[in-house]
């Protein structure tokens, strides 16, 4: 079970998951260069089928750029017992007329003590991607198809590495990543896997 799983809701906690994996070692795109998406700041909420619910809060930082936000995953089981919370940068890629998630897990208490530090994509060793569409107050994910990614790799459309064990991880930089996903969206983003509702 890897990491992409927490931000989808399958009853892990968002510690043990958003640290076990990641999908690449580089972001779609450069974070000085994402298009800020304010419709994502806010709560936002999932209930998996086992009563498990996934707590998500976006917003801006004084540490960062408009254009980057900070989010705190928590996960509440059935039984109320909260998970250890989880500190990501979040920021939007736009590729043709899709839009996609990088999350990266970034040390905030770090960036807060620095003086005169801005965050820099380079700043994170591993990311989380995902294909997003809001529809009013729903957020709807479409989390990496894993043989997609191998697939990618072993055939030399991009640079990555292949572990013996667990999913395939892209290594390539952003604009190769970026074309991969243009040409290849549908392959590598099939289906919706989680919805998000906004906490009013």
């Amino acid at each position: 079970m890897n990491a992409r799983r927490t931000i989808l809701g399958l009853s892990m906690t968002v510690a043990t998951l958003l640290l076990a994996s990641c999908d690449s070692k580089h972001p779609l795109s450069d974070a000085a260069k994402a298009k800020a998406d304010a419709r994502l700041i806010g709560a936002w909420r999932l209930q998996d089928d086992q009563g498990d619910v996934q707590f998500c809060h976006i917003g801006q930082d004084e540490h960062l750029a408009r254009n980057v936000y900070r989010a705190i995953w928590i996960g509440q089981k059935a039984d109320k017992s909260l998970s250890r919370p989880l500190e990501c940068i979040v920021f939007p890629t736009t590729i043709k007329d899709n839009t996609y998630l990088n999350v990266g897990l970034f040390d905030m208490a770090r960036l807060a003590k620095a003086d005169n530090v801005g965050f820099t994509s380079e700043q994170i060793e591993t990311y989380l991607l995902f294909q997003y569409e809001i529809q009013g107050d729903t957020v709807l994910l479409r989390s990496l198809n894993p043989e997609a990614v191998k697939k990618a790799i072993e055939t030399g459309k991009v640079k990555g590495t292949i572990p013996k064990m667990g999913n395939a991880t892209f290594t390539d930089t952003p604009e190769h990543l970026a074309a991969l996903v243009a040409d290849n969206s549908a392959t590598l983003f099939p289906k919706v896997t989680a919805r998000y509702q906004r906490v009013k």
